[in-house]
């Protein structure tokens, strides 16, 4: 705004009641940041702004444009008086806000599986300094530290999964085999 509108902008301004000054005051405060970021946007080369940006990125600087005109279309379309309940500009806001749901929810995703990745990468750590530890434990401290235990399964008394020939009681077994092979002699 040039600085003489300004001034009569103030002197209106000082005419009116002091509830109505405030409000007044935040609205041109709010439009002048319109002016300087919608200025900034045209003043700038559209290829130089994505250049280097990703998909993502270029997907929701070009739905938040297009909103944004949209929108300061309709507002200067409701200041004007003319009626905006049947113009295509409402129907084309609403295409623009389905599409920026569209952008909300694609951005969600991946930032879903930026997380995922991050998740099974230190799952795959841990499966790795569990493998890689020694089978005797060198100090109370080292599987802690591992983010694992530092002793093997079978050193735990945990089955590794491998049958055996021998299972609990075998001895009595092969006691009871013995005393049979001794009897028949």
């Amino acid at each position: 705004m040039a600085s003489a509108s300004r001034e009569a902008f103030a002197q209106q301004l000082a005419a009116l009641p002091d509830d109505v000054q405030a409000p007044l005051l935040d609205f041109d405060l709010a439009l002048r940041e319109v002016e300087e970021q919608v200025g900034e946007l045209t003043s700038r080369d559209w290829a130089e702004m994505t250049q280097g940006a990703s998909p993502l990125d270029v997907a929701r600087l070009n739905v938040t444009s297009a909103y944004t005109l949209n929108t300061l279309f309709f507002i200067y379309m409701k200041t004007q008086g003319l009626p905006t309940a049947d113009h295509p500009v409402k129907q084309e806001l609403d295409r623009v806000r389905k599409h920026l749901q569209k952008v909300k929810t694609v951005a969600g995703q991946v930032e879903e599986q930026r997380s995922n990745s991050r998740l099974n990468t230190d799952a795959a750590k841990r499966f790795i300094l569990s493998a890689l530890a020694p089978s005797e434990p060198s100090g109370a401290d080292d599987g802690a530290a591992a983010g694992g235990n530092a002793t093997p399964a079978h050193d735990r008394g945990q089955s590794s999964g491998k049958k055996h020939k021998a299972g609990p009681g075998s001895e009595h077994k092969s006691e009871h085999k013995s005393a049979k092979k001794s009897k028949k002699k």
